[in-house]
């Protein structure tokens, strides 16, 4: 949202450059988080909202993470390409209402890799074996 209203054009540029860099990964193989991760820095920075700002190094740790995580979904970048595509549009025609729709549904859809990619891993407890017991030290 707020980055719609106040990015400048180098803002633009700069998210414009990483999403573009997100493309080519999918299409030629190739860093695709690290571009995911400049897509996201760029608009936090564009938003000019101080705390967001210095929180982004904090903050880009914890979407690396997640950003590792999603992308081991099969087609997680290449379903995701559409939505970032989305949010930039959206930022670009400096429409707030419509930028957070687009980032709402790139979070919700990142949210649903991270579950899937995470349910995978659990391991099910198995029925034919007794239960750990607990041990008092």
């Amino acid at each position: 949202r707020l980055a719609a209203e106040r990015a400048t054009n180098e803002d633009l540029a700069a998210a414009e450059a990483a999403y573009e860099g997100m493309r080519r990964a999918i299409e030629e193989g190739g860093d695709y988080v690290t571009h995911d991760l400049r897509f996201h820095q760029a608009l936090l920075l564009a938003s000019r909202n101080r705390m967001m700002v210095q929180m982004t190094k904090a903050l880009s740790a914890l979407l690396r993470t997640s950003f590792e995580i999603s992308t081991k979904r099969k087609d997680g970048p290449r379903s995701s390409l559409p939505l970032h595509r989305a949010v930039l549009d959206a930022v670009v025609a400096r429409d707030p209402r419509r930028a957070e729709k687009a980032i709402l549904r790139l979070i919700d859809g990142a949210h649903d890799d991270i579950e899937e990619i995470l349910n995978s891993r659990r391991k099910l407890p198995r029925l034919d074996q007794p239960a750990p017991q607990i041990r008092v030290a």
